[in-house]
């Protein structure tokens, strides 16, 4: 199907606004032997998006369309940096006939996942985009586990059959660390950490039939990040949690005639009388126990004599920043550097290490905003980093310093706010941007255009 836009342009900005209304695209990205799997379905909308300019303009019109010039260039500069496109143009806006100028789509999709399109969400190919399988997943594993809960199969999946799938996840899957990036492969190897039980239990609701989709949520301090997921059905995407067999309702006691809220919802708070619920309080014991009912979360229940489960979700649903709701889509990843008079700052050491760039502390919690690890399409989605800096006004040189076989040849900086930036250097293993600080505060944003780069450490100093 081919997606383009036209539009007259009746007004100062209509020609500008056209240039976001393009749907989400997809594509499979390997880096190393990880899997980054933005998406399992390739649409064909790479074709140009045009913008069409008519009728004759009187001086007052001319005008307007001197500052749309300004405002294109700014913008097609904006999604050429976010996109990959390997430069921008001016483009040629006509005085007094109707004409096309066109926008190659190519250079719109890594910012056109960035944006929230709600309208989207539930639009029939982004359903079916997160209803196919992963590229590699192995559908023998996924139909003998099936198979397993269900022997007489299963027509028309619903509710209850996500319920036995949650508990299935969360009892038989052992809490370690795993390098798998496929539900199939987990489900093989018998343990992961909550990426791991989410790609399990998004990838058997898609052989089930279920659109399914991965989220993830960051900066909320009890951890770095946490996984989840979320299933649509009765016209609504639903939370769950397979690592720990818990999910929300709008009732105090389950008996299927409510509703599992999303994760959207959950986080604006727009559900204020959500209630946990738990599958099973037996937890990653590699055995599975039927039978289990969805019952209240307990108030003491707690992850590793850490924190309750009842504190978790309440600073996941009210601190934590970014929430990306799915593994194709871009996020900003904020970090905060509070340099004040000093002429010095690091951000963790430089040794091979990316522990000390997130701040993880000796009590296993994480400040908000202290640093991120990653920058570029990762397995959980694309990230660019937001960088907010409180210094007095001076010149600067920030230097990102990345772990070996980090991919970082395409990285771009936007300027955001009382942010000039004079010029970048790339170095074997580091990236550094001068720039100049023209007030208290200033914000610009980090951006890989290409690959996925890791962290080792981020040093400013103050060169003037």
């Amino acid at each position: 199907m081919r997606h383009s836009l036209r539009t007259s342009v009746s007004d100062t900005g209509a020609g500008i606004l056209t240039l976001f209304a393009t749907l989400l695209r997809n594509s499979t990205v390997s880096v190393g032997s990880e899997y980054v799997n933005t998406s399992t379905v390739t649409l064909s909308d790479r074709e140009l998006l045009n913008v069409t300019v008519t009728r004759p303009m009187s001086r007052t019109r001319k005008d307007a369309m001197k500052k749309i010039r300004v405002l294109g260039v700014v913008t097609c500069c904006f999604l050429g940096i976010a996109g990959g496109c390997p430069g921008c143009q001016r483009e040629h806006f006509p005085e007094n006939k109707s004409e096309t100028a066109a926008l190659p789509a190519d250079s719109i999709p890594l910012m056109d996942q960035a944006f929230t399109r709600l309208d989207l969400d539930t639009h029939p190919e982004t359903l079916h985009l997160f209803s196919v399988l992963a590229p590699g997943e192995n559908t023998d594993i996924l139909d003998k586990t099936l198979s397993t809960l269900f022997p007489d199969g299963v027509t028309d999946p619903g509710e209850t059959e996500i319920l036995l799938l949650l508990g299935y996840v969360s009892q038989t899957l052992k809490l370690s660390s795993s390098n798998r990036h496929l539900g199939s492969e987990v489900l093989a190897e018998g343990h992961a950490y909550c990426y791991g039980m989410a790609r399990a239990f998004v990838a058997l609701c898609r052989r089930m039939g279920m659109p399914a989709r991965i989220n993830s949520v960051h900066n909320f301090e009890y951890m770095q990040a946490h996984n989840m997921a979320e299933v649509y059905y009765d016209r609504n995407w639903r939370l769950f949690d397979p690592t720990y067999g818990v999910f929300f309702y709008d009732k105090e006691t389950y008996d299927g005639t409510g509703s599992i809220p999303s994760a959207r919802a959950l986080f604006s708070g727009s559900v204020p009388d959500a209630h946990p619920f738990m599958i099973s309080e037996f937890l990653w014991t590699g055995q599975y126990a039927p039978g289990g009912f969805p019952k209240p979360l307990s108030d003491d229940f707690r992850y590793r004599n850490a924190f309750t489960l009842r504190q978790l979700y309440d600073r996941v649903f009210s601190q934590g920043f970014p929430f990306v709701d799915a593994d194709n889509r871009m996020a900003s990843f904020p970090i905060l550097i509070e340099m004040g008079a000093a002429t010095t700052l690091s951000i963790g050491a430089v040794d091979g290490r990316t522990e000390d760039v997130e701040g993880r502390q000796e009590n296993a919690s994480y400040p908000r905003y202290h640093g991120e690890a990653y920058l570029g399409m990762g397995s959980t989605g694309g990230r660019f980093h937001t960088i907010s800096i409180q210094a007095a006004p001076a010149r600067y040189k920030i230097t990102y310093h990345f772990m070996r076989g980090s991919h970082f040849h395409a990285l771009d900086t936007i300027e955001l706010r009382d942010i000039i930036v004079e010029k970048s250097m790339r170095e074997d293993t580091s990236w550094s941007l001068w720039f100049r600080l023209q007030s208290e505060e200033g914000l610009f944003l980090v951006v890989n255009r290409e690959g996925l780069a890791v962290l080792d450490a981020i040093t400013m100093d103050r060169i003037e």
